[in-house]
């Protein structure tokens, strides 16, 4: 693993055993903390430095990074480790050669795609702006126009993406439609697009439930029409503030697609025109041809319906003509306003022509000369600029030179000039036309310098809270440190007081029948001291190990940090020991986190004597079945069908008795795991430690509830038939089961 030193940006390479802890930067000598996870920040992976975390697509989690060799910003996908494999790796090229053969200005392009130390990445254009779902969060509704407006850009994308390739996004939806800081609407995350030829009737159901059209739940092949479907319900939750079908589970989902009608937008909100509300019918109609049959067809819809909605309609954009400019209503009823001063002035100007006219026609009969001076005044030159016009510009240019006023009201300002002075056709309107567009360029470059310096101030920032931080971990360290201490002090002292014990007890064993009462006290006390120590740290290490795996609500990884905690306190003898527990603790971590996770990843695919999954949804498995779907917890799933489910996904260095025998500890069947795996001295020494602590609980239950206790203990020893432990929980406990009036109570049966 490769990470950037944050102290002088030298690139440190490190070995995976130090991940966690301290080492010393080769250039600046100063100590550093090796990241953790590869894809933490300042991590390098080729030629990219991580910066922060900004998403999670389909497939892989997007960070903002830096390209090192072109000193430029990107956006790096990388490839889930769950999805590392040779499907996974298919699907992931596949998105990369679809976004790098598309290139138009509503798609995020991508720039470079590779691997390195069995990491697939992706970079594509960073983007600076807000997803269109963070948008709906925040605003709730998106005004009709704007909505339209990010509409037809989305729909341009789309237009090019079947036109150029027939390629099909099949994931349309909020989170995948980026709006950039100057307004411009692009398309993201490929990785569920597909080429048209490449549909076959077995291949999986993909895409995000509350977007997807009817056919793409049924598995039917699929054209443009599915992408309008998906893009009409975010039309829909643009203009209501809410999708038009949700429900609790998938299959309810699925059959409002299906079956139910969306209530019409204009009686969602009165304020929605019906033209716009029937756009969206239209769009989200169930059968593929009640839609628009083609792209270009609902693009020339949405044109036409927004030369009624747009404040000014003169600014929407041609179909195929790419928009570059922010949706700015104010700006918009600006000019709209000036346009119609620019026409009341052209009137009155007409006007006052039509009585000079009337005038000359007067003095012609008085005299040639007076027609000749008439007619001067008459032809006064078109295209003179008005003082007062000339001041404004000069105005507006002192204004972007100070910088005394915010640049969205200066740059508003210059718009209108330039709109109202139009194409200049003499030099002094040329020359102000010069003047404006200096003034707009100073703007700009103004306003880019301020975010420049934002951005730096933000940076020192983020470094002097990097380094508070860094600071508060290592005193929480050393805190640490002497609690450990502490604690193994305490323990210390317990295990004298229980060498104690011992010997009272045995002195107390041979005391006169009289003491036989305390004596049982003392015994009882005895055991519950056992079962809290017993003096194995291993044991102890194991059953704490099980403890958070089998208990299915937490990831097993969380017990590494403890596990290396303790390994602190112990001789380089048992650094293999600890080694094997934390490589278990990952595999079991790795199929945790697969089957708990929301994935389209297993759709299609055919358990065997369970049915078809549809999805995994949160560690809930929806499997299709004659009668239905069927949902089912992960962990109620058999042995076999998570084994199956797990053996493409999972490292192929483990082999197929290595996840069985963890699948079985996971499930908490003891035995089974140890048939899988009867010589692994992980698997036996989590065993050992697990019903050496069942044998003392059920001596604590002896002793305290006797008779009660008798079934439990039973039916404990009968789950360790056919292993190992099974002869030894008999003799042990044998005497807890023993009935006085029953002969055949010992029996197990």
């Amino acid at each position: 693993m490769r990470f950037k030193c944050p102290f002088c940006s030298y690139i440190i390479k490190s070995d995976d055993t130090y991940r966690g802890y301290k080492t010393k930067c080769p250039s600046c000598e100063k100590a550093v903390l090796v990241p953790i996870s590869p894809f933490e920040r300042d991590c390098v992976i080729a030629d990219f430095v991580i910066e922060a975390k900004i998403g999670k697509g389909s497939i892989g989690t997007v960070y903002k990074a830096t390209q090192v060799s072109l000193d430029r910003k990107v956006a790096l996908k990388v490839l889930s480790p769950e999805y590392t494999n040779s499907k996974g790796i298919s699907d992931f090229l596949r998105e990369a050669r679809a976004a790098a053969k598309l290139s138009h200005t509503n798609i995020v392009q991508s720039l470079a795609v590779g691997e390195e130390d069995g990491t697939c990445y992706m970079a594509m254009t960073y983007i600076t702006g807000e997803t269109l779902k963070d948008k709906i969060a925040r605003d709730g509704k998106i005004p009709v126009d704007e909505s339209l407006h990010i509409a037809q850009q989305v729909a341009e994308a789309l237009y090019y993406a079947w036109d150029e390739a027939k390629l099909i996004h099949r994931d349309v939806k909020p989170d995948n439609i980026m709006i950039t800081e100057e307004g411009l609407v692009k398309l993201t995350d490929l990785g569920l697009a597909m080429h048209q030829k490449d549909w076959r009737e077995d291949m999986e159901i993909s895409g995000s439930p509350s977007y997807m059209s009817p056919e793409q739940f049924s598995g039917e092949k699929l054209d443009s029409r599915s992408d309008i479907y998906s893009l009409g319900i975010t039309i829909y939750q643009m203009l209501s503030g809410k999708l038009p079908f949700e429900g609790e589970t998938l299959k309810t989902v699925a059959r409002q697609h299906f079956e139910e009608e969306a209530q019409p937008l204009h009686k969602v909100d009165p304020k929605i025109p019906t033209k716009v509300s029937a756009l969206v019918k239209k769009m989200i109609a169930k059968i593929p041809e009640d839609r628009f049959a083609t792209m270009e067809e609902l693009l020339n819809n949405i044109w036409n319906i927004r030369q009624k909605t747009a404040p000014n309609k003169d600014l929407v954009p041609d179909v195929h003509t790419i928009s570059i400019n922010r949706l700015d209503y104010d700006y918009q009823n600006a000019t709209l306003k000036e346009k119609q001063n620019i026409r009341h002035s052209a009137e009155v100007e007409k006007a006052k022509q039509s009585d000079r006219f009337r005038i000359i026609a007067w003095l012609l009969a008085l005299t040639s000369v007076v027609l000749a001076i008439s007619l001067a005044v008459v032809i006064i030159p078109r295209h003179r600029i008005n003082p007062k016009f000339s001041r404004q510009v000069e105005n507006f240019n002192l204004q972007a030179e100070s910088g005394s006023s915010s640049y969205e009201e200066l740059s508003a300002i210059g718009k209108r000039l330039a709109l109202a002075l139009g194409k200049p056709a003499t030099a002094e309107g040329e020359r102000l036309y010069y003047k404006i567009k200096y003034g707009l360029e100073k703007i700009e470059a103004s306003r880019m310098r301020a975010r420049i310096d934002d951005m730096e101030a933000e940076s020192e920032e983020n470094q002097k809270k990097t380094s508070e931080l860094k600071a508060e971990l290592d005193t929480f360290r050393k805190q640490k440190s002497g609690e450990k201490t502490e604690i193994w002090k305490n323990l210390s002292e317990t295990r004298t007081e229980t060498e104690k014990l011992h010997s009272e007890t045995e002195t107390l064993r041979n005391k006169a029948s009289a003491l036989e009462n305390e004596n049982k006290r003392l015994k009882h006390q005895n055991f519950k001291i056992i079962a809290a120590w017993d003096g194995d740290w291993q044991k102890n290490l194991d059953l704490m190990i099980y403890s958070v795996v089998i208990d299915k609500r937490t990831p097993p990884k969380l017990a590494i940090p403890a596990i290396r905690a303790d390994s602190f306190e112990r001789s380089e003898a048992y650094k293999k020991w600890f080694d094997s527990r934390i490589d278990w603790i990952n595999t079991t971590n790795d199929i945790f986190s697969l089957m708990t996770s929301s994935s389209s990843k297993f759709s299609g695919m055919e358990i065997p004597e369970e049915g078809k999954i549809v999805i995994i949804d949160n560690g809930i498995v929806h499997i299709q079945t004659p009668d239905g779907i069927k949902e089912l917890r992960w962990d109620d799933l058999s042995i076999e069908s998570l084994f199956y489910l797990c053996r493409e996904s999972i490292d192929k260095k483990y082999s197929d008795n290595d996840l069985k025998a963890i699948i079985a500890l996971l499930k908490g069947n003891i035995p089974k795991s140890l048939k899988f795996k009867p010589e692994d001295t992980v698997t036996i020494g989590i065993c050992d430690s697990v019903v050496g602590q069942g044998i003392n609980k059920m001596k604590y239950y002896g002793e305290t509830e006797k008779s009660k206790a008798r079934i439990r203990i039973k039916a404990f020893i009968r789950q360790l038939e056919d292993t190992n432990y099974y002869d030894r929980a008999k003799k042990e406990l044998k005497k807890y089961i023993i009935d006085e009036n029953d002969p055949w109570s010992g029996e197990i049966n």
